[in-house]
């Protein structure tokens, strides 16, 4: 179906509708596609009120594309855009925003493909930050196998090389920050597989088992210190003993030498 204005119009009257008047509150004005296969696929394109709707096979989706591109090149321009679960719980782009109801606590999952890594950065390797009021990382049981205590952690300490640097995209941008951390390369022991990243999780458990490495030994020293005070106390106590028992002798022998001065008066 073809519709346009006649050759004659000028103005406005030039503008061509298709005009779909519905028949009042509560009624739909749509446009259906029905496919004319066994299968029956109806695809359909509905206003109600303040609300356009586009409805698809259940299968199928809903592309948005510049036409003349491939579908895989679909763009949205909008000032927002939202879907919605029919729970009622709703994803909402908007801006640079991200953003689910703030009716409570509702969690954004970003699952990649595989074994994917979500990335903050560009495919070129430079990474950029992530800032939040807290990062939680998943570390329950369930999700674990082949769970062995560590067994060295001053060892591992003592192999990382903490340094200070400077990013080399953030003095590209004209930030000269000095940093502190440590040279995936030069600690392999708490590096990524790739050799190219650390993981914080490796140091902190080996700064964890260092310390109680420590407090054993300190345990232990405190324990022969304990046991030196003893032994001290044990021979001061001794001392103070021979000191009185000597004490007693010196006074015997006073008091035996003025009996001899005596008896040797009395003869």
């Amino acid at each position: 179906m073809l519709l346009q204005p006649f050759a004659s119009n000028t103005g406005t009257s030039k503008n061509t509708a298709l005009h779909l008047i519905g028949g009042g509150p509560g009624s739909y004005q749509y446009i259906q596609f029905v496919s004319q296969d066994l299968s029956g696929v109806n695809m359909r394109l509905q206003a109600e009120g303040q609300n356009m709707t586009a409805f698809h096979g259940s299968t199928g989706s809903f592309i948005v594309s510049k036409y003349g591109d491939s579908t895989a090149t679909g763009t949205v321009i909008s000032g927002g855009y939202e879907t919605r679960h029919p729970t009622g719980i709703s994803l909402r782009i908007a801006g640079n925003s991200i953003s689910t109801p703030r009716d409570g606590a509702r969690d954004i999952y970003i699952t990649p493909q595989g074994t994917g890594a979500v990335v903050s950065g560009a495919a070129d390797g430079t990474r950029y930050n992530f800032v939040a009021s807290d990062f939680v990382k998943q570390s329950s049981r369930d999700t674990k196998t082949n769970i062995v205590p560590l067994e060295r952690g001053l060892d591992n300490i003592r192999q990382l090389r903490p340094v200070s640097y400077n990013k080399i995209d953030k003095l590209n941008q004209g930030i000269f920050e000095i940093e502190k951390g440590f040279i995936a390369e030069d600690s392999l022991m708490v590096a990524t597989v790739d050799g190219k990243g650390i993981y914080d999780s490796h140091i902190t458990a080996y700064l964890v088992k260092g310390v109680q490495e420590l407090d054993q030994k300190v345990i232990a020293i405190d324990s022969l210190a304990t046991t030196a005070n003893s032994t001290a106390n044990d021979a001061m106590n001794i001392a103070i003993q021979v000191d009185s028992e000597v004490q007693q002798m010196k006074n015997k022998i006073i008091v035996l030498e003025k009996e001899i001065k005596t008896l040797k008066g009395a003869v």
